[in-house]
């Protein structure tokens, strides 16, 4: 949730612009246009969200030998 709730609104934020310029300018074919731009959108904000990922990451892999001990106790 950390990781896909800023990449899900930036998309969405995309896809709303994308409507207003269907809107305002039907001749252009925002189909084909939306996929290239939405993909860079979606992997810039992932870049932009990448060290914030790192410190997530680490603090569930840094407790996964906790719980792996947890699972063995209760077994």
């Amino acid at each position: 949730l950390q990781i896909a709730a800023p990449v899900a609104t930036a998309l969405f934020g995309v896809q709303i612009a994308f409507g207003v310029i269907a809107k305002a300018m039907p001749q252009v074919n925002i189909l084909i246009l939306s996929f290239a731009i939405t993909g860079m959108v979606g992997l810039f904000v992932l870049w932009l969200g990448m060290p914030d990922y790192l410190g997530a990451a680490g603090a569930v892999t840094g407790r996964v030998g906790e719980w792996m001990t947890a699972m063995a106790r209760a077994m």
